[in-house]
């Protein structure tokens, strides 16, 4: 079954604001609305100063538990310049402070 962006978003933002992060967006196939069962979900977040690499990866499995899907999750800093302006543009903010 399909899950909608605002089921995402609803799903989504309690965690960011739990790991106090910043931004949190999606981007790829859920974006564009052109998933299919077999995508995974390409999130995209500004976590806060001084965020770990053991909070990032907690932060990815709670994700992918919430959402029953794999999560690609990467950060605003850790975008390939090759590929930045591609996700940029597709890019769907969900929450933002």
């Amino acid at each position: 079954m399909r899950a909608s962006i605002n089921k995402i978003k609803n799903q989504v933002v309690p965690l960011c604001k739990k790991y106090n992060c910043r931004k949190i967006a999606i981007f790829g196939s859920y974006a564009k609305n052109a998933e299919n069962e077999k995508s995974d979900i390409d999130i995209l977040v500004e976590p806060p100063p001084k965020f770990g690499i053991f909070r990032f990866a907690s932060m990815k499995l709670e994700l992918q538990k919430i959402l029953q899907k794999d999560v690609d999750l990467i950060t605003y800093k850790s975008i390939s310049p090759y590929m930045k302006d591609s996700i940029l543009n597709s890019a769907r903010i969900l929450y933002e402070e």
